[in-house]
């Protein structure tokens, strides 16, 4: 259910940014990571298999979009939907510089709500895959929370040998 939302947050993200730009809301030159942050809306839609999706007006695209998060409320992935669904109604109005993005997810504690639930799934797998297929893998860790996220994340990436050495 997730995973379906996204995409369609992705394919209505990508609209909307294409109207604002035409309807010059948009600056000419958008922060860097702004800009990188459009460009891989654009990646994500443009890889996107299932043309139903791509196809569905805004209307349905977003009527299916509240039946999802609805349907996601009580499971683990509720403030994950929630934190997806603010982005998209919000998306406008942070391209356009009137709403700050950290300060959308601060409200509500819905950004606090997203790092429980991330934190609660089981990383290990993906993280232990990862550091098998980049072993000279780098971390960097930016940001101002207690490091807890990334403490979790940093045990998993001790890989033992054959003989049971570890590596850091």
């Amino acid at each position: 259910m997730l995973d379906e939302m996204a995409r369609l947050c992705f394919v209505l993200t990508q609209r909307r940014l294409r109207l604002i730009k035409e309807n010059g809301r948009l600056e000419d030159a958008l922060p860097k990571h702004m800009d990188n942050y459009a460009n891989w809306i654009d990646a994500q839609v443009q890889k996107e298999q299932d043309t139903a999706m791509t196809k569905l007006n805004d209307a349905a695209a977003l009527d299916r979009i509240a039946v999802l998060v609805d349907q996601m409320k009580g499971t683990p992935v509720e403030d994950c939907a929630t934190a997806i669904d603010r982005v998209l109604n919000n998306i406008e109005n942070v391209f356009a510089g009137s709403t700050d993005a950290l300060e959308m997810l601060l409200a509500d504690n819905t950004l606090t709500k997203l790092y429980i639930a991330t934190d609660a799934c089981d990383r290990s797998k993906f993280i232990h895959h990862l550091a098998h297929s980049k072993p000279n893998l780098r971390i960097l860790k930016v940001g101002a929370s207690t490091g807890e996220s990334t403490a979790s994340m940093l045990k998993d990436l001790i890989l033992l040998s054959s003989a049971g050495d570890s590596y850091r």
